[in-house]
């Protein structure tokens, strides 16, 4: 196991005790680092498990015992003298966690977000980078803001499986002290200073998973025995889509086909339980957004992150003088966007793309 200097050794704490926030800590925990790992309110039983135990009852594989954890009240307690603060709570709630955070914030060096998603404010789209960042400008000292992204589950990481992380920061030379200090033999990391790119594919990712999610649930529905061709299909004009948005905002393109692109893409597709991925499939089947919406609440799925980020992007594009030009490229966005709406259905959408791609 890859051990870092004791002189590189980081005090961290990892805001959000859900799936991919546990997970993270074991990487952080087994290249030397001291870590504290937090909940919210929401996360109060699983706190209570690993405490008892040290497994995490969703992940189902036990956290290292260097790892403290910490209940809600307790924030004060974890964040103190904590260098590093990584947020991996939900896109939604980053912004009030970070408030309530910020206080205890005294010593950090490093903000790390691990949550994808983007904000609407004021008629603009804004990265949570950007969300953190103006959050922080209170604390008036240097604290680098650093994205993650790339093909990441949880259950995986956990347990130790091979994973490239993408870490992103327009101070390189932060993202870079990243990799030094928490790559080990099993999680290794690429810096890049292509911060808008990497956002942009973390959140894009899970939209475009669920309109490949359709090709799954046409196939359950037997329209189909298999689907393989529709998925390349739906998979490549993804991609395709994903490039045109990522330049157009002024990301590198090129990010959109390593692992914080396609990468990150393919594993949310492949994940048999994804939300995105699922609600999709469920749409697929026929049902409507309502019924699909209901049977996620009903399975404990309740937060469908590709939903309003698709919204939110097209109906933006819509609006903007400057980018609006593209929008006759983005045929799957436009489709998936119509489908959310309940304005067509999955198989009208189909139709749509398939004779708008025949067109190029």
């Amino acid at each position: 196991m890859k051990r870092i200097s004791r002189l590189m050794v980081k005090k961290v704490a990892v805001l959000g005790a859900g799936m991919m926030g546990s997970a993270i800590t074991v990487p952080l925990a087994d290249s030397g680092n001291y870590v504290n790992l937090w909940g919210t309110e929401y996360d109060v039983p699983i706190l209570e498990h690993i405490r008892k135990t040290s497994m995490h009852p969703s992940l189902k594989a036990n956290l290292p015992k260097q790892v403290n954890v910490f209940y809600p009240e307790e924030l004060d307690k974890a964040l103190y003298d904590r260098e590093v603060v990584f947020i991996a709570v939900t896109s939604d709630a980053a912004k009030t966690i970070l408030k309530r955070a910020l206080p205890y914030m005294g010593n950090a060096r490093k903000v790390i977000i691990l949550s994808k998603g983007i904000h609407v404010e004021n008629d603009k789209i804004m990265s949570l980078s950007q969300v953190v960042s103006e959050g922080i400008k209170s604390m008036e000292r240097d604290i680098d803001v650093i994205s993650v992204g790339g093909p990441c589950i949880a259950e995986e990481l956990v347990k130790r499986v091979p994973t490239l992380g993408v870490y992103a920061s327009y101070n390189l030379n932060s993202a870079l002290d990243c990799k030094k200090v928490f790559e080990t033999d099993y999680y290794k990391i690429i810096a890049t200073d292509d911060v808008i790119g990497v956002e942009l594919c973390a959140a894009l990712k899970n939209s475009y998973a669920i309109a490949i999610g359709w090709s799954y649930g046409l196939s359950d529905a037997g329209d189909y025995k298999t689907v393989y061709n529709l998925e390349s299909l739906l998979l490549t004009q993804a991609i395709k889509e994903m490039r045109v948005i990522v330049k157009s905002f002024g990301g590198n393109d090129e990010t959109v086909i390593g692992p914080a692109g396609l990468g990150d893409l393919n594993v949310t597709i492949k994940k048999v339980e994804g939300r995105n991925v699922n609600f999709g499939r469920l749409l697929g089947k026929g049902m409507s957004f309502e019924e699909a919406i209901k049977c996620m609440h009903v399975s404990g799925k309740t937060t469908i992150e590709g939903v309003p980020t698709a919204i939110k992007i097209y109906e933006f594009l819509t609006r903007s003088e400057h980018l609006s030009q593209i929008l006759d490229e983005l045929i799957l966005l436009k489709a998936l966007t119509n489908v959310l709406k309940g304005k067509i259905s999955v198989k009208e959408a189909l139709s749509e793309i398939l004779e708008d791609i025949s067109k190029d």
